[in-house]
């Protein structure tokens, strides 16, 4: 019935109209005898006896991080790298780089908004927050605590003390992560904190059961007489299994390194192969503390990567001494890729006895030297699992990085180089078996050249082995 621009136009006057006489909501001061909801924003500049802050364990959001193309008002922009040929995209660092500056400043938008919620307050605060795993949560929250101890300064002031590293602050998820290690931070040492602390555990609440009255029961028809064919029916569907249950267990894609720990367990006798390692949330300190003064030492795994760099800088033809290596290790500093705390953790005595060896002598006499090479393979599950029963087609991608491998008389000499203190020669064949066969299948099926030798450089020994490899 209503056609036409003149019936349209007069349709939205009178909305206008109904809106503007009756649709506007009444204006509150803070000073009513009323409960009020509003979103933080709303309530900035206001002031009231109880203030409820609800949601504090709800997730940050970033919708930026799941954009190809990321934009900021002072940075510009950075992309995915989209490879045609391939038909894959990668991360760059460019994109990685205003990730990490938006994300800091959502974060201080974030602290600014909690700090508005906290002080609207006149009596009582009271603050709301769910986490699914209470326990872990605490730990996570006390061990931050704990860090911001270790890594206080004796020359700061009061005022500083109380504040909590700028790391755990960037890490933080939610609101909790904000308001819990300072929690614990005030109450247990300085004891500035009038806070009553309650939890509940939420699986206490059950779902009442539903109650019939006597019309719905009467309603109800009476159950038949269940058939033996009904339950084997029945049997049917409760017990069957899906058939390819060992396929959703397995990963698609693993390292080396997680492979080695898989054998490991197994000589142990543990049979959850698929278990997680545990990490404990602030074990170590950040490696920048190194730099502020901080006692910081490199692991064993970090002294290893240490040699590893400076190996992937020699040039293998030419002759290294002392003082020449200590000029290469002085120029990674200096562009660096090396810290000075990494710097001093290198071992020259190792590395000129490694350019004096006779494995030197060979890569330098060779045609080509290849270091650091990355590869992704499929190998299959039963290699891996041993106490599982796979099938045989069915397979994982294994994904590592070769540290050297040269031709000799047109076949490779794979060369892997060792930190291990341990001088149990037999045992670290056995350690690395299988590392090392994964590597010799790799690179025989990528060059389509044979791997005549698989070698093991102990810098702890200063010789090389003949690793020990199976089929793959």
């Amino acid at each position: 019935i209503y056609n036409g621009l003149f019936h349209f136009l007069r349709y939205i006057e009178k909305i206008k109209n109904a809106y503007t006489d009756e649709g506007d909501s009444k204006s509150l001061s803070e000073n009513e005898n009323l409960v009020i909801i509003l979103t933080i924003h709303k309530s900035k500049g206001l002031e009231v006896p109880i203030v409820f802050v609800s949601m504090l364990g709800r997730k940050f959001s970033m919708p930026e991080a799941k954009k190809d193309l990321v934009m900021h008002q002072d940075l510009g922009f950075g992309s995915m790298y989209v490879d045609l040929d391939r038909r894959v995209k990668s991360n760059t660092i460019a994109r990685i780089a205003l990730l990490k500056k938006m994300r800091q400043e959502n974060l201080s938008e974030e602290l600014r908004t909690l700090y508005v919620a906290l002080t609207r307050a006149k009596e009582k605060l009271i603050l709301t927050g769910c986490v699914s795993d209470l326990d872990k949560q605490k730990e996570k929250w006390m061990r931050a605590y704990e860090m911001s101890e270790d890594t206080s300064c004796e020359f700061e002031s009061d005022c500083e003390k109380d504040k909590l590293p700028p790391h755990i602050v960037l890490n933080s998820k939610n609101y909790l992560d904000f308001i819990m290690p300072a929690y614990y931070k005030m109450e247990y040492v300085t004891n500035k904190a009038n806070i009553e602390l309650f939890e509940i555990n939420t699986e206490s609440f059950k779902e009442q059961p539903t109650v019939f009255d006597n019309k719905e029961t009467a309603d109800c028809k009476e159950p038949t007489q269940s058939t033996d064919q009904d339950f084997a029916e029945f049997a049917q569907r409760l017990n069957w299994k899906y058939p390819n249950v060992i396929e959703t267990k397995l990963p698609s894609k693993i390292s080396i390194s997680e492979i080695k720990r898989i054998r490991q367990q197994e000589l142990l006798g543990n049979s959850e192969v698929f278990s997680s390692r545990n990490f404990i949330y602030g074990a170590k300190n950040p490696k920048f503390l190194a730099e502020t003064g901080t006692k910081y030492k490199l692991s064993a795994a970090e002294r290893g990567t240490v040699m590893h760099t400076v190996l992937e800088n020699i040039d293998f033809g030419k002759n290294y001494c002392d003082s020449e290596l200590r000029s290469l290790v002085n120029h990674l500093q200096d562009i660096k890729i090396f810290t000075e705390l990494e710097a001093s953790e290198v071992d020259f005595d190792a590395l000129e006895k490694f350019c004096n060896s006779k494995l030197a002598s060979r890569m330098k006499n060779s045609k080509y030297i290849m270091k650091e090479t990355p590869f992704v393979m499929k190998v299959s599950a039963n290699k891996i699992y041993n106490n599982l029963d796979c099938p045989d087609d069915l397979g994982v991608l294994v994904h590592g990085i070769i540290d050297c491998y040269f031709e000799e008389n047109d076949e490779l000499v794979l060369v892997d180089y060792k930190t291990d203190r341990t001088l149990d020669l037999e045992q670290l064949k056995q350690d690395y078996k299988i590392q090392m066969s994964v590597y010799k299948r790799a690179l025989e099926n990528s060059t389509g050249k044979k791997v005549k030798a698989c070698l093991l450089y102990l810098f702890e020994l200063g010789d090389s082995i003949e690793a020990v490899t199976e089929d793959m």
